[in-house]
């Protein structure tokens, strides 16, 4: 029972309690990211997926690095050569738009 309220808190977290409002979301935003000390600004694209937990399409200078999903609770990398703290500060910044 355990895993079951861990996946519901997680989707519950991901699709309602931190959405902004509907008229106003926007599929198109940037966040700011570090790699290798050097700081950089990302443009990110929403992909709706057929499990209604979105993915996230993120380009550097109009070139896609990578693509991430938050699963029950994770930020996880769906492609790309990040490595797991890059993964979690990039989905961090992206919660951080997701609730403005």
């Amino acid at each position: 029972m355990d895993g079951y309220l861990e996946w519901c808190l997680g989707y519950l977290t991901t699709n309602y309690l931190f959405l902004k409002d509907p008229a106003m979301q926007t599929d198109h935003f940037t966040v700011p990211f570090t790699r290798e000390g050097n700081p950089y600004t990302l443009q990110v694209h929403t992909d709706p997926s057929t499990d209604d937990v979105d993915t996230y399409i993120c380009k550097l200078n109009g070139e896609r690095i990578t693509q991430l999903r938050k699963d029950v609770g994770q930020w996880k990398q769906l492609w790309g050569e990040l490595n797991q703290e890059e993964i979690q500060q990039l989905g961090e910044a992206i919660d951080t738009e997701l609730t403005k």
